[in-house]
């Protein structure tokens, strides 16, 4: 991308950037799942995201050293249903989500 000359002054040149996400999961516990008054086999998985962004403005690093956000998340699937909870513990202001009901069509 190239920012043009405009009302903000001159143009600063090229822009761009990568970036690099690693996940890593770990099942944590085998545990029995109650959802909508039934138990079904469960799994609680840990997951590990790191996403590395690194821009570079007109040549230059905007980002010495890159920028790096970690993420935990711990999610609980039920077998025949899929995730069920979702818990997240860092990076997106600890959001998590839960499956309040399903249909198989």
């Amino acid at each position: 991308m190239v920012l043009p000359d405009g009302a903000g002054g001159p143009g600063i040149g090229d822009m761009g950037g990568t970036s690099e996400t690693r996940v890593a999961y770990t099942v944590a516990e085998a545990l029995p799942v109650t959802f909508a008054g039934a138990t079904y086999d469960g799994l609680k998985l840990q997951q590990e995201t790191e996403i590395t962004i690194n821009i570079t403005i007109g040549g230059v690093s905007a980002g010495v050293p890159a920028n790096t956000t970690a993420v935990t998340s711990t999610s609980t699937l039920a077998r025949g249903i899929g995730y069920v909870l979702i818990d997240e513990i860092g990076g997106m202001d600890n959001a998590g989500m839960e499956l309040v009901e399903y249909s198989i069509p």
